[in-house]
């Protein structure tokens, strides 16, 4: 039976793994790297919460249809920001 951090660690390994797939309209090509740097590295569940949450603190994009200045898009942010989902895990 999984226990609650089993599930919130696979949830987090997913998020970052569809983050890492994620249009580059979605969110930038250097993130993208970083990410994809950060799932081949061996990570606690908080530090991947750490991680996904940094994220959602990067310049949102978008400024028009036609001008994007920063890094992703609002639908990102409101994926990774995971502290107004539930709370930082405490292990």
């Amino acid at each position: 039976m999984k226990t609650p951090s089993d599930i919130i660690e696979e949830f987090l390994d997913k998020l970052l793994e569809h983050l890492s797939k994620a249009p580059r309209t979605q969110i930038d090509e250097d993130i993208v790297k970083d990410i994809n740097k950060f799932v081949l590295e061996n990570h606690t569940l908080l530090e991947k919460y750490d991680f996904i949450v940094n994220i959602s603190k990067e310049p949102l994009n978008m400024v028009s249809d036609k001008i994007g200045v920063g890094r992703i898009s609002p639908f990102v942010k409101t994926m990774c920001d995971l502290g107004k989902i539930w709370e930082r895990p405490i292990i």
